[in-house]
């Protein structure tokens, strides 16, 4: 008779089956050590994201002591400083040294914002429509100003419960008004130089140079040059002043 004996092929069909049982399973067991890994990996970069963020606010708080502590000189060295291998920069700044937006509109003085608008490049008739916008969002009732926007304009975009006809409660609300998304291209820092909470005088000693040029209706240059003459306490040389 030809050929292994029944029981030889038998053997060796066995053990070609147990062979591949065999490599199975062990691919199993890499691909589960694998995932093992690949979680156990993700779950320590979760670890040490938390551990920083946590030590990022405890500097962050650190910082903010040593900033609110009333008798704290704004050019300390303990306001900026290494701290435990990591670094923190407290710059105190008084709200005098923003714009007062409430104070500007009300007084009608948006021949501030419109310099400011057009010095961050929004053209002539945008800064004017926009201002219309601004003043209309304050003022009651369906009076609207050449180029502003009222309840009807807001509707057309789906909030009908705007303007609220009221001073603005946060400069949050700011985003809202039409028009002052241009604002934000240009300007994506623009909550840099507002305030709610001023006097409405500006602090020539603190404030920036855009606006110094718009308050003053100088020169972007000249405010510059003011600017660069303030020591590092912010007070201006006796030479020095915008005319």
């Amino acid at each position: 008779m030809n050929g292994l004996p029944f029981h030889a092929s038998a053997r060796r069909g066995c053990r070609s089956f147990a062979l591949l049982t065999v490599l199975w399973c062990i691919g199993i067991m890499m691909v589960t050590v694998m995932g093992l890994l690949a979680y156990v990996s993700l779950q320590l970069s979760e670890d040490l994201s938390r551990a920083k963020d946590a030590r990022a606010r405890d500097l962050a708080f650190s910082g903010l002591a040593y900033g609110l502590h009333p008798l704290m000189p704004r050019n300390d060295a303990v306001l900026d400083q290494d701290l435990d291998g990591g670094h923190y920069k407290v710059t105190v700044q008084s709200e005098g040294a923003r714009l007062n937006l409430n104070r500007l509109l009300v007084q009608g003085r948006t021949d501030v914002l419109l310099r400011l608008w057009v010095n961050w490049g929004l053209s002539a008739d945008a800064a004017q429509a926009l201002n219309d916008s601004l003043q209309d969002w304050i003022e009651s009732g369906d009076g609207k100003r050449l180029n502003g926007a009222k309840q009807a304009d807001y509707a057309a975009l789906g909030h009908p419960e705007l303007p609220p006809g009221r001073p603005f409660q946060s400069l949050e609300e700011l985003p809202q008004v039409i028009g002052f998304a241009a604002v934000m291209d240009l300007n994506p820092n623009w909550r840099d130089y507002f305030t709610l909470w001023s006097n409405g005088n500006l602090d020539m000693n603190e404030a920036s140079p855009d606006a110094i040029a718009a308050v003053c209706n100088v020169g972007i240059d000249v405010a510059q040059s003011y600017v660069s003459a303030r020591d590092p306490d912010g007070i201006v040389g006796s030479t020095n002043s915008i005319r």
